[in-house]
């Protein structure tokens, strides 16, 4: 299955706990909503967490299935956030349309939040503590851009689909 991306095998250990099985991502099988609003699972306040602004990857065609591509490209990067719920187990945030990564693995204090809205897939970064510089989280945006060209060139093999920016249009047959 692991060699038809049915299933994917995550690269990140679960550093909570040494004796755990390997942790899979399986599409169909994902929860569909979260059990309340995403910012409020993270307890994402302004008061002590800053977001960075929306990098939208706008679609006149969005092809189905993409989000859960670069799920599981990110899957493979880094580890999901993981957040307590109301019965005091931990949670992975991880549900049909979007998902929650820690970009640093130790301290936690750094997040990545990917959605799917409507011909559109957009990504915020959250900083725990201190504010977010500009510019600082560039590589971020040419991993998910490159995850993306290469998604509809190789695996849609889609020669037509166009994406823009942030207003920018990125042509889909441009050189990785």
């Amino acid at each position: 299955m692991e060699k038809f991306d049915i299933i994917i095998r995550s690269n990140k250990s679960d550093g909570d706990d040494p004796d755990a099985k390997p942790c899979y991502y399986v599409p169909c099988i994902i929860k569909a909503k979260p059990e309340c609003d995403i910012y409020k699972m993270f307890n994402v306040t302004d008061f002590i967490c800053y977001k960075s602004t929306w990098l939208c990857f706008k679609f006149e065609f969005l092809p189905p299935h993409l989000i859960n591509h670069l799920i599981a490209a990110l899957f493979l990067k880094y580890a999901v956030a993981k957040v307590a719920t109301e019965q005091r187990k931990k949670q992975v945030a991880l549900f049909r349309g979007y998902a929650v990564f820690e970009l640093q693995q130790s301290s936690k204090l750094l997040k990545l939040l990917l959605m799917e809205c409507p011909n559109a897939i957009q990504i915020q970064v959250w900083q725990f503590g201190k504010k977010i510089e500009g510019g600082v989280y560039k590589y971020i945006d040419d991993f998910i851009t490159q995850e993306i060209t290469k998604k509809i060139r190789t695996r849609f093999k889609m020669s037509n689909v166009n994406f823009a920016k942030n207003g920018n249009v990125v042509l889909q047959n441009q050189s990785l």
